[in-house]
């Protein structure tokens, strides 16, 4: 059995998404981790909104033997899979839409130092 770990939420309107994404970026290149940076800005605060546009807010991130990490948005503020976003606007299956919001990375094979840094990023 593997150690993953399965997380979703929302983003804060009241924080700011770019320092967000500096300060994971920052911790990255500490680490020497690999990652990818989506929109940095949300387009307009539609957070309240059900429906959103399809871009990707936020940032991703892979420590050494780690799944990446997502920590990646909807406009509306609501944290979403990438990869499962793009298999639901293929498919365009109801059951689907909510595999859009399941996050999850193995970190088994990163350390215990990698995965106690995630756990601390994602609170």
């Amino acid at each position: 059995m593997g150690l993953s770990i399965h997380y979703s939420g929302n983003f804060n309107s009241e924080t700011s998404l770019s320092e967000m994404i500096e300060e994971i970026k920052n911790i990255g290149d500490v680490q020497k981790w690999e990652y990818h940076i989506f929109e940095t800005e949300f387009s307009k605060n539609n957070f309240d909104e059900i429906n959103s546009n399809k871009n990707i807010y936020g940032i991703c991130f892979s420590p050494p033997d780690c799944e990446l990490v997502m920590l990646s948005f909807l406009s509306n503020g609501r944290m979403c899979n990438p990869f499962m976003l793009e298999h639901f606007l293929k498919s365009m299956e109801k059951e689907d839409e909510d595999l859009i919001y399941v996050n999850f990375t193995k970190t088994q094979f990163a350390g215990i130092e990698s995965h106690k840094i995630i756990i601390h990023l994602l609170r």
